[in-house]
């Protein structure tokens, strides 16, 4: 119920804001955009757990055809965790490489639904403090498609962001300090509406 109530909230306001710019109804072929993404959340309870994860991603696309485009972008991801009561800390830091496809839909002027397939490789390194110290190196191969909403509030700037989507991902941990790697498969199904995570897009018309 409260995602269909900020959904239809953040869709308002962006007809709002849509309808005091110039008008878009298509993106077409030949347009290109550059922008990124930025990612941030933090959760803390009491003095037992802090966790906090700021995810970087500056990109570039072009549209092959009205309303699909191409692109793809560099990402930066870190993620904290940290549990004072215990003395334990763990940090993820990694790179990656993300390419996606993107295709619009309009719902009103300057207002559209879209599609996100993509692909993504990336490495990382993994630090735990305890209950000794250990680090892994880290390799992820993921797919998936998640679906949004993008909306212009000039003719040059948009804002897109996702409602959830649905994943595969492979991931390998190899410990550094010697020993065997262990794989993990998963797939992931997230309906949750995300204002934490989104890109702004700067079109070349």
């Amino acid at each position: 119920m409260r995602f269909l109530i900020v959904l239809s909230l953040t869709l308002y306001c962006s007809i709002l804001l849509a309808q005091n710019s110039e008008p878009i109804e298509s993106i077409n072929k030949g347009t290109r955009f550059i922008g990124g993404s930025f990612g941030f959340s933090s959760t803390k309870t009491e003095d037992s757990f802090h966790y906090t994860s700021i995810s970087i991603g500056p990109g570039m696309g072009f549209y092959i055809n009205d309303n699909l485009a191409v692109g793809g972008f560099i990402s930066y991801n870190y993620d904290k965790h940290e549990q004072p009561n215990v003395n334990s800390t763990s940090t993820f830091s990694g790179a990656g490489l993300n390419v996606f496809l993107l295709k619009n839909y309009k719902l009103v002027n300057n207002v559209f639904f879209t599609l996100q397939p993509q692909l993504l490789l990336s490495s990382a390194k993994q630090d735990y403090s305890t209950p000794q110290p250990n680090d892994y190196s880290v390799f992820n191969f993921g797919l998936g498609i998640s679906p949004g909403v993008m909306f212009f509030i000039s003719k040059k700037f948009a804002l897109q962001t996702s409602i959830g989507g649905v994943s595969y991902s492979y991931n390998r941990r190899k410990p550094e300090n010697g020993g065997n790697s262990t794989s993990t498969n998963s797939f992931s199904l997230n309906g949750a509406f995300s204002m934490s995570n989104f890109a702004i897009r700067y079109f070349l018309w």
